[in-house]
């Protein structure tokens, strides 16, 4: 029978597995920072050689020999640095706890400084990632930005707010990758059923998050280009418009965009249904990522992970995961934002 492990590798050297206490490491949607807090035993004086800003990896999964396993047997999840070092002397024990964020944490606590110049979004992604030593997986864009497009605010921020203009995700991989490039449809990758896997789901089904309406709209050299789409009898029903804009370059005519309205408008109009569930841990477990749940009733269906929050200890492995039926509606608020300044220019 296979046994839950996990094992911390700090600035290159492995810390002995019997003094990872605890870990919990929680990853969400592409616009924000995974983050990472792990307990260890600190009789040794741990916290002596502990310190912000150094690199750390987390690693689990499950090995088939619980007194004699390798590193590689488990799953590497997380990779950043330390925020903070806590150590705790308390009774007979000593802890220490580290606080870490991944290596997008440097893009979020440094205000954007780059001088404006006549640059494309995916040149400033260039810039950036090579600003912090991070491999680059970009893809190209052809808009010249304008000057009013850059605003006051951290660097992700304004990572964020140009791959929102594009069409684009960003975010920061735990092989030290930069992703600036569009948004793919992501994979199935567990199948979770009730009395097998699950441990508890916890379902609503609500009217809260629902559209009547969709427009798809994109702005290029100061040019509106938009379409929309509605549904006359939910409008009805719904007693007014509950309108949806969505900014997406890659449309070039109005047509091209209504097309992609109408296509949106049938996600969006249907009751967003989402679930609490805790299950048995499993490292594919991702934010963003898809999951089909089995043996629920109406309330079976593959559904999109908003968060996913990897605890282990001495209990064992489990995931604590948010999920919705409709896709994550990331970078939301910085949407309004993005493209205030054009709309008053109208």
């Amino acid at each position: 029978m296979s046994t839950p492990r996990a094992c911390l590798v700090v600035e290159g050297n492995l810390v002995k597995p019997f003094d990872l206490i605890s870990a919990r490491w929680e990853n969400t949607l592409y616009l924000a920072a995974d983050s990472l807090e792990v307990k260890l035993k600190n009789e040794d004086r741990l916290s002596d050689y502990l310190r912000k800003k150094q690199e750390v990896q987390l690693y689990l999964g499950y090995v088939k020999n619980a007194s004699y396993w390798r590193l590689d047997e488990l799953s590497y999840c997380f990779g950043g640095l330390i925020d903070a070092v806590r150590p705790v002397f308390e009774g007979e024990g000593e802890t220490v706890t580290l606080l870490c964020r991944d290596y997008s944490a440097p893009l979020i606590d440094t205000a954007y400084s780059i001088a404006y110049a006549e640059r494309t979004s995916a040149q400033i992604a260039q810039m950036l990632a090579a600003k912090y030593g991070l491999r680059a997986k970009i893809v190209p864009t052809t808009d010249v930005l304008e000057k009013e497009l850059f605003q006051d605010g951290s660097e992700w921020e304004q990572l964020q707010l140009l791959a929102e203009r594009e069409g684009y995700v960003c975010y920061v991989k735990k092989e030290k990758e930069l992703v600036f490039a569009p948004r793919t449809e992501e994979e199935i990758v567990a199948r979770l059923a009730w009395k097998a896997n699950v441990v508890r789901a916890e379902f609503e089904d609500s009217g809260v998050g629902v559209y009547n309406k969709v427009t798809v709209r994109h702005w290029t050299k100061k040019q509106k280009i938009e379409g929309s789409a509605e549904d006359a009898f939910l409008i009805q029903q719904m007693g007014g418009v509950k309108e949806r804009i969505i900014y997406d370059a890659s449309v070039k005519s109005p047509a091209q965009a209504k097309e992609k309205a109408k296509k949106r408008l049938q996600e969006l109009s249907r009751s967003v249904i989402t679930a609490e569930v805790t299950v048995v841990g499993d490292p594919v477990l991702l934010a963003e990522k898809r999951v089909d749940m089995i043996g629920f009733g109406r309330f079976s269906g593959v559904y999109y992970i908003e968060r996913a929050i990897h605890q282990y200890g001495a209990e064992g492995y489990v995931v604590d995961l948010s999920l919705t039926n409709v896709r994550p509606q990331d970078a939301q608020q910085y949407r309004q934002d993005l493209y205030n300044y054009q709309e008053k220019k109208m």
